[in-house]
């Protein structure tokens, strides 16, 4: 079942889709669709209908943490935090990407809940600005981004399994500081 979500916007009609599962719901509603830290994987059928015009946000310096809980694994493995929004292709979290902000400040104090929030505003800011050159690359199939290629020698992939049984060695869940995982991280190098 797909749930669908209209929002009241005047320049662009924006369907908020719960999960896709035909391709049919892509062809009636929509040119690009946006992956919000869904957890599905974007099937090619669809990726192909909409001629490549799909992208996903994803909290980490990609190629660097891939896959399930970017935050977590970025503070673990003690890498740089950023926002990225990349496009999608038919490797999970490998498509060129449109924007990356690398956060120059530390956040070893805040929280994995408080950097989601930052990142997430992070990405939002960014989106709003690429995304009048994403309307016009839709609507004049010709490229206005700079698009950066990942470089695959420095990609890592973290599953689903790997970052639950993570999260289970905190003390506070979402609320651990992200100084407290990187020193599991530094002490807990046999577990990678």
């Amino acid at each position: 079942m797909v749930k669908i979500i209209k929002y009241n916007d005047k320049k662009n009609n924006i369907t908020h889709l719960k999960k896709v599962k035909k391709i049919d719901v892509i062809k009636t509603k929509c040119d690009l669709l946006i992956s919000f830290h869904n957890g599905q994987i974007v099937k090619d059928n669809i990726i192909k209908y909409l001629k490549g015009n799909c992208i996903n946000f994803h909290n980490s310096s990609l190629p660097r943490n891939r896959g399930w809980a970017p935050i977590l694994w970025t503070a673990y493995n003690n890498d740089p935090f950023a926002a990225t929004i990349h496009k999608i292709s038919n490797g999970l979290d490998t498509g060129d990407v449109c924007s990356q902000k690398l956060i120059k400040k530390s956040l070893k104090k805040f929280t994995l809940e408080n950097v989601y929030k930052l990142l997430e505003e992070e990405n939002l800011n960014s989106f709003k600005m690429i995304f009048p050159k994403i309307k016009k690359e839709i609507f004049f199939m010709k490229q206005f981004i700079k698009y950066k290629k990942q470089d695959e020698k420095n990609r890592s992939y973290n599953t689903r399994l790997e970052s639950d049984i993570l999260m289970k060695r905190l003390s506070s869940g979402y609320k651990t500081k992200i100084n407290e995982i990187i020193l599991l991280g530094k002490g807990d190098r046999s577990y990678r």
